[in-house]
């Protein structure tokens, strides 16, 4: 059988979010980020998703010069 959605990775009903738009969301509520993995729990403070947002805006930035 097949996947509902289409994505072996996934469950049903689930949908996928970028870092980028899950760190601007937390940013805007001015909330850290918490994330569970297997290994461990992840926290990032607003300061560090705001940094992180601006060093992935200038990468994308120098990619996209001449």
């Amino acid at each position: 059988m097949s996947e509902a959605n289409g994505s072996p990775g996934q469950k049903a009903g689930r949908q996928s979010v970028s870092l980028r738009a899950l760190f601007k969301l937390h940013v805007a509520a001015n909330k850290p980020l918490e994330l569970d993995f297997p290994s461990g729990k992840v926290v990032m403070s607003v300061a560090e998703m705001i940094t992180a947002l601006k060093d992935d805006e200038a990468a994308e930035r120098s990619r996209n010069q001449p």
